[in-house]
């Protein structure tokens, strides 16, 4: 995910992930704690109620003749 931290609601479900700098200033302030999974990646949990809407995400697809790409978008931003 190229310096995204994995973001869990405060139930526990899953979020969209965030940069670390805006992890870092969650945790900063007291708004999210830090956690781990299993495969030692960090990520946060929040404290606090947030918004469940999930954005809109689409797989883009080139199939060259000699290389393939694949691409993530999210709105304007490319994730993967």
């Amino acid at each position: 995910m190229s310096g995204r931290v994995f973001v869990l609601g405060k139930d526990g479900k899953p979020l969209t992930p965030c940069k670390a700098s805006k992890a870092r200033k969650l945790i900063e302030g007291q708004q999210a704690e830090p956690i781990w999974n299993k495969f030692g990646e960090i990520g946060i949990q929040m404290l606090v109620e947030t918004r469940n809407e999930t954005p809109k995400v689409v797989l883009g697809c080139d199939f060259g003749t000699k290389f393939e790409g694949y691409s993530v978008l999210s709105g304007t931003e490319n994730v993967l």
